[in-house]
């Protein structure tokens, strides 16, 4: 079994020789995933809240046009005493503004539709910018103690090596003692064979 101190080191994270640009970074969170969602979501609607807008102020200034063009139509046709010509073009005139007046109407539910969602979205950002932040600290604290365990970890290495060097060096000293007793009483151990042996002998039966 190696050394403690070199199984310490063996832990470490091995080089993989790439990089650091070349390490693929973590995919986001489910909660990072739906704030971009919601932000991108939020801007199409936004954006096509106000093309929608737009489009009803061009209709809404078409019809009040139409509408005086209409009036003075009418008001040429009655004075021409019913002339086919003017009663055509008035014909056509609200026609034109009969179309308008059903897009018109579409393109209001459209635009309803699309605030709905742009304050769905309005309402859903900051909750999830919230979490994603939450997230984010609960990310950067974890980090936080792992980078300290890292630092550490060599300290614990250090320790470790020390308590196993003591154990080295008491077992050295256990073994010169041995040493130097059995150089100083080197008939110590026979003697001692001797006497388990006479002991042995006098325990076995007579027969």
């Amino acid at each position: 079994m190696p050394p403690l101190w070199k199984a310490g080191a063996s832990s470490r994270t091995p080089q993989t020789g790439r990089s650091p640009s070349s390490v693929t970074p973590p995919p986001p969170s489910p909660v990072r995933k739906a704030l971009e969602q919601a932000r991108a979501d939020q801007s199409v609607n936004a954006g096509g809240a106000a093309a929608t807008q737009s489009e009803i102020g061009k209709l809404e200034s078409f019809l009040a046009d139409s509408h005086a063009v209409s009036l003075a139509g009418q008001k040429a046709w009655r004075e021409s005493g019913g002339a086919g010509g003017l009663k055509g073009l008035g014909n056509a005139v609200e026609a034109a503004r009969a179309a308008a007046q059903t897009k018109l109407g579409s393109l209001r539910e459209q635009l309803d539709k699309q605030s709905a969602m742009a304050d769905a979205s309005d309402r859903a950002i900051p909750g999830l910018e919230a979490a994603h932040q939450a997230a984010v600290i609960r990310s950067g604290t974890a980090a936080g103690e792992l980078a300290a365990l890292r630092k550490t970890a060599p300290q614990l290495n250090i320790a470790l090596a020390r308590t196993e060097y003591k154990g080295v060096v008491e077992a050295e000293r256990k073994a010169e003692e041995a040493r130097e007793k059995a150089r100083r009483f080197p008939l110590a151990h026979l003697a001692q064979t001797n006497s388990t042996r006479s002991v042995a002998y006098d325990e076995t039966p007579c027969r």
